[in-house]
């Protein structure tokens, strides 16, 4: 569920590249911020040690693109 938010959160930085909106990049950050919240007290508690380290390893890619990304065309967003 979280790698599906995180994901959700990837696309709300894409869209608001495509509209050059500041609001869809503060939803984008504050939702990848309850991810990790998410991530660190519930997934790590609750899950088997094999799915949390595809979770963190799916998000740790997907922030990295979203970073890479928002660097990518952080003029535009300007």
């Amino acid at each position: 569920m979280t790698f599906l938010w995180v994901l959700e959160a990837l696309g709300l930085l894409v869209l608001s590249i495509t509209l050059k909106e500041k609001y869809y990049r503060y939803v984008s950050l504050s939702v990848v911020g309850l991810c990790i919240v998410r991530l660190m007290f519930f997934d790590l508690s609750n899950t088997d040690f094999l799915i949390r380290a595809l979770v963190l390893l799916g998000v740790g890619i997907v922030l990295l693109v979203m970073n890479s990304s928002f660097k990518n065309y952080k003029d535009r967003l300007d």
